[in-house]
């Protein structure tokens, strides 16, 4: 997608928009007015400086019965600030795993997945679980995919925090109502390029969304390139405002745990001014705590199982199919014949007088519904075959 702060003509973006809109999987109608409406918005903004449009709460509109609908665009699917990006298979992923939870809930099930929703600076990772929605200030109703970026819809919360929020979207500039994203992906198909860049895939229904957050700094592109260095504390004021600085004091009072480490947030960490570069010829060492350590190899381990069961399994098939094939080429390659010959050379004496015995039970026996003259023998078996004789 183009960048529209590089053209000062707008015959000459919409020549390299549209085309990019319809390539994305857009309509040419739809192309042409999304193009518009993006410069129509360079235009209106021009005295604010850079526009953006990647990762903006897009959207904060009152409804009917009172509730406040918001949209954003998630994520842009490009290279971020942390050499990483989301693959559209990824969001798939997520997509799948968003509707399946939505599913369950409404059926009052449990999969085993978290119920996702909007809360502030990415609070709801440092909660303990009996209070995660202390940082909820909404959730999404949808979630969806546009090309290469994720897109959400959905409601604030009618709460305090929810209002709060609804509040600061609905009075800052577009460019200021930015959303992140806090997600669980798949470790076994992350990609790691040549270059040292992070890539994350999926296409195994295993990645899925924990929540989304407002926040002051994302980390995407597609956004202000200026990141700023804050606390999350600071984040939280900054997006809701000073006036909200008594809720966020209830989320820092709340807080007792630190990130997941195997989760993914897109967003800057924690806190202070940016480290220093580190020397060309220098490791940065990052220090990690036991559990985390944990959780990380519990990660890798079940990944290499699940790869190796993927790739073992057409290989067992095989070799259960070649067991079968191989009985039954030898249940046919002894005839009844042979069979009741081996019988007759095994060890174990008197075999003579136990065929004769079984012989003479089977001549003796009445059979039903037969007239005098009719004798009924057993055609399968195989003494028969050999001392046919004896069946008369």
């Amino acid at each position: 997608m183009p960048d529209v702060k590089q053209f000062d003509d707008k015959d000459e973006w919409m020549a390299e928009c549209v085309p990019a809109m319809v390539d994305e999987g857009r309509e040419q109608e739809q192309a042409v007015a999304a193009c518009m409406d993006i410069w129509r918005e360079k235009e209106s903004q021009a005295d604010k400086g850079a526009l953006e449009f990647d990762m903006l709460l897009t959207k904060a509109d009152k409804m009917a019965d009172g509730r406040i609908r918001w949209q954003a665009r998630a994520n842009t699917g490009q290279w971020d600030l942390e050499h990483e990006r989301f693959d559209p298979s990824f969001w798939d992923d997520v997509v799948h795993n968003f509707s399946r939870v939505q599913e369950a809930t409404t059926k009052g099930e449990d999969i085993g997945l978290p119920v996702p929703i909007l809360d502030i600076a990415h609070y709801s990772f440092r909660l303990p679980a009996d209070k995660r929605n202390l940082a909820r200030a909404g959730y999404p109703i949808k979630v969806w995919k546009d090309g290469q970026a994720l897109m959400a819809q959905g409601y604030f919360d009618d709460t305090p925090l929810g209002r709060a929020a609804a509040e600061a979207a609905s009075k800052r500039p577009v460019t200021e109502r930015r959303v992140s994203v806090g997600v669980w992906p798949d470790w076994g198909r992350v990609e790691l390029t040549d270059d040292g860049r992070r890539i994350y895939r999926g296409r195994r229904n295993r990645a899925y969304l924990d929540h989304l957050a407002m926040t002051g700094h994302p980390v995407d592109p597609g956004t202000v390139l200026e990141v700023k260095s804050m606390t999350q504390k600071e984040d939280a004021l900054d997006v809701l405002g000073l006036e909200a600085a008594s809720l966020v004091d209830e989320l820092e009072a709340a807080t007792t745990k630190a990130q997941p480490a195997d989760a993914v947030v897109k967003a800057e960490g924690d806190g202070g001014e940016p480290a220093a570069e580190a020397p060309v010829d220098e490791v940065p060492q990052k220090m990690i705590t036991l559990e985390q350590l944990q959780n990380i190899l519990s990660q890798l381990f079940e990944s290499f199982k699940s790869n190796l069961d993927e790739r073992l399994g057409p290989v067992e098939a095989a070799v259960g199919d070649i067991a079968a094939i191989k009985a039954r080429v030898d249940a046919l390659g002894a005839s009844e014949t042979e069979k009741v010959k081996a019988a007759v050379e095994s060890p174990g004496g008197m075999w003579w007088d136990q065929l004769v015995k079984a012989s003479v039970q089977r001549r003796t026996a009445p059979v039903e519904n037969a007239g005098p003259e009719e004798k009924k023998t057993i055609p399968d078996d195989p003494f028969y075959r050999v001392f046919g004789n004896l069946a008369r």
